[in-house]
């Protein structure tokens, strides 16, 4: 993950690149999740157990964070 640092804005650091591949991650996947089940019964899944609130992300940091170019590396495993 730190070898990202050659060609994107990314830390040398491996506990920052390990916490920011998690982050971009789950970010997708939660973004691929709200798509597949649509914006009504995601807001009745939250109004009911606060699942996307409890996940830490706002709905801005889900669609910055998935819409990087980092995300699809992190999530598909496409070497660089």
């Amino acid at each position: 993950l730190s070898q990202l640092s050659e060609t994107h804005q990314w830390s040398r650091h491996e506990d920052e690149c390990l916490a920011m591949f998690h982050r971009i991650r789950t970010a997708t996947l939660l973004k691929q999740v709200m798509e597949d089940l649509g914006d009504e019964v995601c807001k009745q899944l939250d109004d009911q157990f606060s699942v996307f609130k409890a996940s830490g992300f706002t709905p801005q940091d889900i669609q910055q964070l998935s819409s990087s170019p980092l995300s699809s590396i992190v999530t598909h495993g496409i070497r660089i």
